[in-house]
């Protein structure tokens, strides 16, 4: 508060209460003394200024407007002094005139233009000193509005000292002060709330607490009605857009940004330049082809040295020049530096960058090396791997694929796609057929054998089940039952060996097609979502690795949902492991693992053991 809205302020009290025709003599001399006290303090003459307003006090037979006065310049004069202790008694004995000295709202305004003029200081004890005395007084004299005030501004002090355990008590007293407010001024209430919002959002935010962020500021948009000053909107709307930007909704973010600068540019605050660099990092992340600093409000500031390094940054982000982009963040590092919520989304603009040159880059070619790419964009062939496989999922490059094996990118042909589906499409048909017919011509034996309904066949005496039924036990059972009908039962057995051993065929045929489909084409954008333009609803994704040392092939996950006749318990109890393979694998039951027959360079089956 400067001197002069102090004097505008006394001058406004005094004609709303004096009344010259009533004036006695002891208030004329106490009048003209703290006048002419007040001339001193304006020619300069401090000390003589501050001897002239004790005079009022003595002079002063109760204590009354004038001695409020006299003291309000003291604790001033004393806080330019930075004579603090002086001060700080000074502002005590004028906290007594506030219980039935002087009005109410003048008392209330007083307190809170003084809190605000020595809320400047640096020292933090002292300013804690005279919150909590101001705070013991007012609860006497039930001013509830400058109590919420100076609540606020220790919650603050708190805040900056990092004392977050008295900020959260001071916070709990704000919110229940609230909460009961039980008051008809909604726009009061609804302004208080929004205060104590926007100080929850500065101790979460230190705490970097995001989930109670979101509460918050979830919370904070839902108030109507409130008049706040611009600075709390502003810690609102910032608040916002880091929420935004967290959950990657860039657009409401890039909005909040620009409120929350707006909103500090209005009250000449600092964090106006945050606010500024959040909304140009916002700005590249929707990739608006706008420079924010065309704007008249954003012009002035393009230069300023906090913002510079934004400046070119964005630049070289909206021309896709990855080396200035590079040499920016290199040039700038310390400031970058500064910032952490900035340095975690630089990364996915160098990203996004290098998603652009590759597209360039291989829409102009029909094959290009994996490693050709990476040295363009000096990075690695796994990070252009990896950007590869997310533009081909999202649909950026159509109709390219990867091939590892021979570590190049390339145009694939629609027609591969078709024939394998229809191949694919005819071998699970033919797949379901022979299970269905075995597994009927099993029923019919088993239950004219055991003279039972199917439902009461037990499940060892099944071998599409995939139980612990084996070969051995089989023949056992049939021995114990008939020797004629356990004769048929044994052919029946054999004759569905055959069968399962054609299925197993097929299931190899159908391994060699993905095999050599996924090391042709790699179509990541196929195998991540499920491959499910390729197979049926039960269909999973793929991934194939190959390793051509040692000749292996290991599915990791089939595309083809499997049988329980070809599960590896099934045809472990059913068929004779090869002897003569490279090397096993490792897998689940519902996953099997295909490997190379050293022999003749062919896919088989590996069952578990």
């Amino acid at each position: 508060m400067s001197d002069e809205d102090d004097d505008y302020l006394d001058n406004e009290y005094e004609l709303q209460y004096s009344d010259s025709d009533n004036v006695s003599e002891p208030d004329v001399n106490l009048e003209n003394q703290y006048y002419s006290a007040k001339a001193h303090k304006s020619e300069g003459n401090i000390m003589e200024a501050l001897a002239g307003m004790q005079k009022v006090l003595e002079l002063e037979e109760s204590k009354g407007e004038w001695g409020f006065k006299a003291l309000k310049q003291m604790v001033k004069m004393t806080f330019r002094m930075e004579e603090y202790n002086m001060m700080f008694d000074y502002y005590k004995s004028m906290l007594a005139y506030t219980k039935n000295s002087v009005t109410k709202n003048y008392s209330e305004r007083s307190i809170i233009n003084i809190l605000e003029l020595i809320s400047t200081a640096k020292q933090k004890d002292m300013l804690k000193k005279f919150y909590q005395v101001t705070l013991s007084a007012l609860e006497s004299s039930k001013n509830e509005r400058c109590w919420f005030r100076t609540k606020l501004k220790l919650g603050r002090l708190y805040l900056e000292g990092k004392n977050y355990g008295k900020l959260e008590e001071i916070l709990a007293e704000l919110r229940a002060h609230c909460n009961n407010d039980t008051s008809d001024n909604d726009q009061k209430k609804a302004t208080q709330l929004l205060e104590v919002y926007a100080l929850e959002i500065e101790l979460h935010t230190a705490l970097k607490n995001t989930r109670a962020l979101q509460t918050i500021y979830n919370e904070a948009t839902r108030v109507e009605g409130a008049i706040s000053h611009p600075l709390i909107m502003g810690v609102i709307h910032e608040c916002g857009g880091k929420m935004h930007l967290f959950n990657k909704d860039y657009d409401a973010a890039h909005s909040d940004f620009l409120a929350a600068f707006k909103y500090f540019d209005d009250t000449g605050s600092h964090r106006r330049l945050y606010c500024l660099k959040y909304y140009v990092l916002a700005s590249m992340l929707i990739r608006s082809k706008i420079n924010p600093f065309e704007s008249q409000e954003t012009k002035a500031f393009k230069n300023e040295t906090e913002v510079v390094a934004m400046t070119n940054l964005v630049t070289a982000y909206q021309n896709y020049d990855l080396g200035k982009f590079q040499e920016t963040l290199v040039m700038y590092k310390s400031s970058f530096d500064k910032d952490d919520f900035i340095k975690e989304y630089v990364g996915e603009l160098e990203r996004n960058i290098r998603c652009y040159e590759i597209k360039k880059l291989v829409k102009n070619e029909s094959n290009i090396k994996l490693h050709v790419l990476a040295d363009k964009l000096k990075t690695t062939v796994e990070e252009v791997e990896c950007i590869l496989k997310t533009l081909i999922v999202y649909g950026e490059l159509k109709n390219y694929r990867i091939s590892e094996l021979s570590e190049m990118v390339n145009k694939k042909k629609a027609a591969v796609i078709d024939n394998s589906k229809k191949k694919q499409d005819q071998i699970l048909k033919d797949l379901k057929k022979l299970e269905e017919q075995l597994y009927k011509y099993e029923t019919e034996l088993l239950t004219k054998e055991l003279n039972c309904d199917p439902k009461d066949i037990p499940d060892d005496l099944r071998i599409y089940s995939g139980s612990s039924a084996t070969y051995m036990k089989d023949q056992e059972t049939i021995k114990g039952i008939h020797s004629t009908e356990g004769n048929e039962l044994l052919q029946m057995i054999k004759r569905r060996r055959e069968c399962i051993e054609n299925l197993v065929n097929l299931e190899n045929e159908i391994t060699k097609l993905e095999s050599k489909y996924f090391e042709e084409s790699h179509d990541y954008g196929n195998m991540i979502n499920g491959f499910q333009k390729m197979t049926s609803n039960n269909s999973r994704g793929v991934n194939i690795r190959y390793d051509k040392r040692k000749k292996n092939v290991q599915t990791l996950d089939r595309v083809i949902s499997l049988s329980s006749l070809t599960s590896p318990l099934s045809i472990k109890t059913s068929l004779s492991l090869p002897k003569n393979l490279m090397e096993q694998g490792s897998g689940s039951v519902n996953n099997p693992i295909f490997i190379v027959d050293g022999d003749n360079d062919s896919l088989r089956s590996m069952p578990l053991k």
